[in-house]
């Protein structure tokens, strides 16, 4: 007899930018951070509206200067589908003019980044997102043995492993 497995959601990443080079920074940025991430990636505003009416992401991060739709445009669309809780949306741009930054504010996106991006303080972010806290590690966690030194743990792993 089976049994059904009721698996954890994979989380869904929209990247809509159209710099070559960003957007995949931000695919390696994203993968790094948990690996089992279903990702789209488009290079313009239409892209990314078009596969949002087939798919509900479950974080969106986009350029402001994006052709077609622009970022803050696409972020506006996602706000007013009024979802609770909102879609993380992290939005990228050029301008760090404070007439631009309070054009976003009342869009209540979950970060504003300008470029050049900082990539780690990026990561934080996305992990702030992408992980759980209470998520299982990835992997048994050995139990140590009382007394036993990390030298000692590594030189029994190797022998385990060398068949010893």
């Amino acid at each position: 007899m089976m049994t059904a497995v009721v698996l954890p959601a994979v989380p869904r990443v929209l990247i809509a930018e159209s710099d070559p080079w960003v957007r995949e920074t931000l695919s390696d940025l994203v993968l790094g951070v948990r690996a089992d991430i279903e990702l789209e990636m488009c290079t313009d505003g239409k892209q990314a509206v078009e596969w949002m009416k087939k798919h509900l992401p479950d974080l969106i991060i986009a350029a402001r200067e994006l052709p077609g739709i622009d970022g803050l445009s696409l972020l506006r669309g996602v706000r007013n589908l009024r979802r609770q809780p909102a879609i993380p949306f992290i939005l990228i741009s050029n301008r760090n003019d404070s007439a631009s930054v309070r054009e976003v504010v009342p869009l209540a996106p979950t970060a504003y980044l300008t470029k050049p991006l900082n990539t780690e303080g990026l990561r934080q972010r996305l992990e702030g997102l992408l992980l759980e806290r209470s998520a299982p590690v990835a992997g048994a966690v050995p139990a140590l043995t009382p007394g036993l030194t990390l030298t000692k743990f590594l030189d029994k792993r190797r022998d385990i492993a060398d068949g010893a």
